[in-house]
């Protein structure tokens, strides 16, 4: 995938692998970008059959999101390749690490240092407030989804994309959405909260 072109945007580094997609640092008139390419097989059936005009409506609602804590979306798409359809995010380029590899290479750092304990807690919950004010919530959030810059900022990441994807193949039944290990009580039960026991778990680093 290195060199390829994806409608403009530059292919010059592979980032990583999730469960629906790759991510890749592109490049685009000089600027640099992250670029998500979901996996076909992992669009909800609800969105590919609505098309790409019903992806752009659910991208249109995370771009409502202004906050200086989630990764902002710059751009989206669809690039045929052997004729197959590829939606894709274009993202904020940040450098860092995310906060599941933080925690296991900075882990005295962590334990030992209370002022970089409290302000990495305060950032993501920061980042959730700004979500929730607008009604979106993540589903998600575990440390794997949480980016710490090189000057220790919080970039929440894959935000309210589970309206997009097909998480059958990582939920219990093919009901539930999000990570179990990460998962609350209430939303087995079908409610939605953020919180639960994100900060216990992340002591389980320590």
């Amino acid at each position: 995938m290195i060199g390829k072109m994806i409608n403009g945007y530059k292919i010059v580094e592979h980032l990583g692998s999730g469960a629906f997609g790759n991510t890749y640092k592109v490049e685009k008139q000089g600027n640099q970008y992250a670029l998500k390419l979901l996996k076909p097989e992992a669009i909800n059936p609800e969105i590919s059959s609505g098309g790409f005009k019903r992806f752009q409506r659910e991208i249109r609602s995370l771009q409502k999101v202004n906050s200086n804590y989630v990764v902002k979306y710059i751009d989206d798409g669809v690039w045929i390749d052997n004729n197959i359809e590829h939606f894709y995010l274009i993202m904020e380029y940040v450098i860092g690490k995310d906060l599941d590899k933080f925690l296991k290479t900075e882990q005295k750092k962590f334990i030992s240092d209370e002022n970089l304990m409290r302000d990495i807690f305060a950032q993501i919950m920061n980042g959730l407030g700004d979500m929730h004010k607008i009604e979106i919530i993540h589903r998600d959030l575990k440390p794997a989804n949480i980016f710490i810059t090189n000057s220790q900022e919080i970039k929440l990441l894959d935000f309210g994309l589970v309206k997009m994807l097909d998480y059958s193949s990582i939920t219990t039944k093919g009901k539930l959405v999000g990570t179990p290990f990460y998962m609350s009580p209430e939303i087995i039960q079908g409610k939605r909260p953020d919180y639960f026991l994100l900060v216990g778990k992340m002591f389980m680093y320590c």
